[in-house]
């Protein structure tokens, strides 16, 4: 976009949060303002503590032959499902929000150009967390491991941004683990009560186990 637009549309936003004129500015003005105010976070969607665990989900499921390309993305989703119960509840709300409008803006990549991919090109450096490489390498260029980095970054919100009407589903057998017994009678547990309530269920699958040992890291 252009930057005196950019200005301006942020200046009035910040002055009245319910603005939505946006006639006057291009969509690229209005992207760049989004992302804007991504970067100025204090700290980043995906968190510091958690942009490598999503990271890592890249990368453990991105190996798989066509055949093995269905139920390989079925793991990735259900291992994605559990890292979002981690983000603090504001993060969640906000990633869920911004990808359901990426998802909107992917129907028209025919129109716009804007495919997921693309999309995640353009949103995923200011929404993860990178390990600090050296900024330039010995021939100039950037360092490879920041590279794959943030390549592993814009091929998981790609596929977050496609998948995200499942997304934010808690898993089935999370759901079975916990009974969800105080719910349904509307007494509130507290956290630890549901720990020793997943811990006392007889067979318990390994994902389930995983999920209660990075909640338990979390609260400590």
């Amino acid at each position: 976009g252009v930057s005196h637009r950019i200005k301006r549309l942020h200046d009035l936003i910040e002055s009245d949060l319910e603005y939505h004129q946006f006639d006057d500015f291009s969509p690229y003005d209005v992207s760049d303002v989004l992302k804007q105010y991504f970067r100025l976070l204090p700290e980043c969607v995906f968190t510091a503590k958690l942009s490598p665990l999503f990271l890592h989900i890249n990368n453990h499921f991105s190996n798989a032959d066509k055949a093995s390309m269905k139920i390989n993305n079925e793991r990735r989703l259900l291992a994605l499902q559990y890292a979002i119960l981690l983000l603090p509840d504001e993060n969640r709300l906000v990633l869920h929000l911004l990808l359901s409008f990426l998802n909107d803006v992917s129907k028209h990549s025919k129109t716009n150009q804007m495919s997921a991919i693309n999309l995640a090109t353009c949103f995923a450096p200011t929404l993860f967390s990178f390990h600090s490489y050296n900024k330039l390498s010995s021939n100039g260029m950037p360092d490879v491991r920041e590279i794959q980095e943030q390549r592993k970054a814009m091929d998981i919100l790609a596929f977050m941004i496609d998948h995200v009407r499942s997304l934010f589903i808690v898993p089935a057998e999370l759901h079975q683990a916990c009974h969800f017994s105080y719910i349904e009678i509307g007494e509130p547990c507290t956290l630890e009560e549901l720990s020793r309530r997943i811990t006392d269920t007889a067979i318990i699958s390994p994902t389930v186990n995983k999920s209660r040992r990075y909640l338990t890291n979390k609260r400590t």
